[in-house]
């Protein structure tokens, strides 16, 4: 019975940490946080918004098109930006990305790459390459600076 309850409280802490993010209407979004991306992106389309609130921090992704491109700005509600990321194409990749993946992962087929630039208190604390690959037949993404150094890796559920 102890085990059962110990195990109810962690699967309830579990669901309660758990980021709750939903669709805004972008009317509903804060206008600093409109501000902030059209600052960042003039003449950027914004196509879609979310809200996302984690431990109580509140966060707003922004999913806009700017020069044929898709971009999602993560922002807090003041219109601080924490991190941007851009799709890259994959020919665009820093050739130390593209060699680095393929060291790794001989014969591996590179699907799509995502710029991804951190800030921390409104200045660029890191930058990094999101790649998902295929490499004997499982989907993996891959994290790595742009020197090509591997950051993390992990199964793409996508």
């Amino acid at each position: 019975m102890r085990v059962a309850l110990a195990m109810m409280g962690l699967l309830a802490a579990a669901a309660s940490a758990r980021a709750d993010e939903s669709k805004v209407e972008i009317k509903d979004v804060p206008q600093p946080v409109l501000k902030a991306v059209e600052a960042r992106f003039p003449g950027a389309k914004i196509e879609e918004a979310a809200k996302e609130v984690n431990g109580g921090e509140t966060t707003y992704e922004i999913s806009l098109i700017s020069k044929g491109i898709v971009i999602d700005v993560a922002l807090e509600p003041d219109g601080e930006i924490e991190e941007i990321e851009t799709e890259t194409a994959v020919a665009d990749l820093p050739r130390a990305v593209t060699n680095a993946i393929l060291a790794k992962h001989a014969g591996a087929k590179i699907m799509k790459a995502e710029e991804i630039v951190e800030f921390e208190d409104g200045k660029e604390e890191g930058r990094f390459y999101e790649v998902v690959i295929v490499h004997e037949s499982k989907r993996q993404e891959v994290k790595l600076t742009p020197a090509g150094a591997f950051v993390k890796a992990e199964d793409d559920d996508d």
